[in-house]
């Protein structure tokens, strides 16, 4: 599992490699848990 943080500091998990996802058109940049 990964926790994706935003650029205004809002956070998902994702099982999604590392790399920028996009969620409700905030960018996420997701680093390893």
């Amino acid at each position: 599992m990964y926790k994706a943080r935003a650029h205004d500091g809002s956070q998902v998990e994702s099982n999604l490699e590392p790399t920028t996802v996009q969620f409700s058109s905030r960018k996420f940049t997701t680093r390893p848990s």
